[in-house]
């Protein structure tokens, strides 16, 4: 009896020691030990209240708590309320007029004249149809107007060119005038300085003759000619 106590004693003393177990109700962390060392953590001074929450028996029990929840039909459910796809269902389908413009070769071929409303396209071909001549003929009064002021610049430039052409002309007879002036310029300095030579000499000859056969001397003024007379030869006092 006694050997049976004491090995009764020794398997629960062990027990403590040996590795984690798991059981349907109880999963592999919640072994005795770790019982042990979380009663220990929560024994500390100043614990953490995110720890204790963690580590507390009500938090643990509804971790582990096994929830049965019912399978429903999300997807039914879902395509059923969704907004987009009530929008979607809600958009009348198009069908194209013209069969050359879709690459697909499966469509099928539809019915215009029932999918479309003659009244409506008709209205739609004549507004366009206004619009496109209201355009062109907005576009030919353009083009008019532009050719008329083309050609008003054509007749202006030749205008203009032909002015140019006699300005030119005139300045060509102005150059020549004024190259012909300042050679008569030249030649009147010439003059100027032949006429003091010869005042000059004239009073010289003058001064040689006896003095009942002397003259005046002669005095010839160059330096301030009035228009339209020459020079003046006057008796000098």
């Amino acid at each position: 009896m006694g050997n049976e106590a004491s090995r009764r004693a020794g398997a629960r003393a062990s027990s403590s020691d040996d590795p984690p177990y798991a059981t349907a109700t109880q999963p592999i962390g919640e072994s005795p030990r770790r019982i042990l060392k979380t009663h220990s953590l929560s024994a500390a001074p100043k614990p953490t209240s995110a720890f204790l929450q963690r580590n507390s028996p009500k938090s643990s029990s509804l971790r582990h708590s096994i929830v049965t929840v019912h399978e429903g039909n999300a997807e039914e459910d879902t395509l059923r309320n969704d907004a987009a796809m009530i929008a979607l269902h809600n958009v009348p389908q198009f069908f194209p007029i013209i069969r050359e413009t879709v690459r697909n070769p499966v469509m099928r071929e539809i019915n215009t004249p029932t999918k479309l409303d003659v009244l409506a396209a008709h209205s739609l071909v004549t507004k366009y149809q206004t619009v496109l001549r209201e355009n062109a003929e907005d576009i030919a009064r353009n083009q008019q107007q532009l050719s008329q002021r083309v050609q008003d610049m054509d007749y202006a430039i030749g205008t203009l060119h032909q002015i140019l052409q006699e300005k030119s002309r005139k300045l060509a007879k102005q150059t020549e005038q004024l190259s012909s002036i300042s050679q008569i310029k030249a030649l009147l300095n010439s003059s100027k300085m032949c006429l003091r030579k010869s005042e000059e000499t004239l009073n010289r000859i003058n001064g040689c003759l006896p003095p009942e056969h002397r003259m005046e001397k002669l005095s010839i003024h160059l330096d301030s000619v009035p228009s339209g007379e020459g020079s003046r030869i006057l008796p000098r006092d």
